[in-house]
């Protein structure tokens, strides 16, 4: 059972010394006779999990305790820092789960971001006053995973907050996540208001490409042109998308040529 949980907890092969570590008087045989059983497949050299999508029924409520000790352990022989937080999201540590999250965003495993910060949401919405960027992340990485819904709730709360940069901020995922939701006059109210607020010019640019693409959308093509062009004015990205959206424009308004 020890070795189960540690292979399960480690997600990964792991060789017998490895284990032994974590499984009290673990032996070869032991294994063995895990692997006749049809539990785990493997060597002296690298063991695992015969049906690695059943770690989580193995390690049942001793998940937390056990990545804990395996951070520890890690921790201990050097470990690199991401299997290290990854260890201890799964133990509840918050700042390693925005960590492991933050990483898995940058290689463009959304659904994995968010993962990683799924399990604590009651934590951040309680917390979302004294606290509210771990919630911006959790609210930005449930929007990465198409979770438009659960967004929106976190989107919502942040859009109350006394923070004007925060508002902001939430305003734009609020927008997005509404426009998504099929909410377009919502998506609209939300953006426009939180336009004056956006300290970058990415930020800028992007509220400018979801408003004219809602302009467009809704069949305000007029308002579609003219964020278009407020994007394109003050330079922060998405130019090849908002020229996309200003040439269908002008395309709609009647200056083909133009467009």
């Amino acid at each position: 059972r020890e070795a189960l949980s540690a292979l399960a907890a480690l997600g990964r092969s792991a060789s017998l010394a490895e284990l032994a570590a974590d499984a009290d008087g673990l032996d070869e045989p032991a294994l063995q006779r895990l692997q006749a059983a049809g539990l785990v497949v493997g060597d002296a050299d690298a063991w695992r999990l015969v049906a690695p999508a059943t770690a989580s029924a193995i390690l049942g409520p001793d998940a937390r305790a056990l990545h804990r000790r395996l951070a520890a352990r890690l921790e201990r022989q050097g470990a690199p820092a991401d299997q290290l937080d990854r260890h201890r999201a799964a133990a509840g540590d918050v700042d390693a789960a925005l960590r492991v999250s933050a990483a898995c965003a940058s290689r463009r495993c959304l659904r994995e971001a968010f993962g990683a910060l799924a399990p604590f949401r009651e934590k951040l919405l309680g917390e979302a006053a004294s606290r509210p960027q771990p919630l911006l992340a959790w609210a930005e990485a449930a929007a990465g995973a198409g979770d438009h819904a659960a967004a929106r709730e976190a989107f919502a709360k942040l859009a109350e907050h006394r923070d004007a940069a925060v508002r902001a901020r939430a305003s734009l995922g609020l927008g997005e996540s509404l426009e998504r939701l099929g909410d377009l006059a919502g998506a609209r109210e939300r953006l426009e208001a939180a336009l004056p607020a956006l300290e970058s010019s990415d930020e800028r640019a992007a509220a400018r490409l979801r408003l004219a693409r809602i302009g467009g959308l809704a069949g305000d093509f007029a308002a579609a042109e003219a964020h278009a062009r407020a994007g394109l004015d003050d330079p922060g990205g998405h130019e090849i998308l908002l020229l996309v959206q200003l040439g269908n424009a002008l395309s709609r308004l009647g200056s083909p040529d133009e467009a």
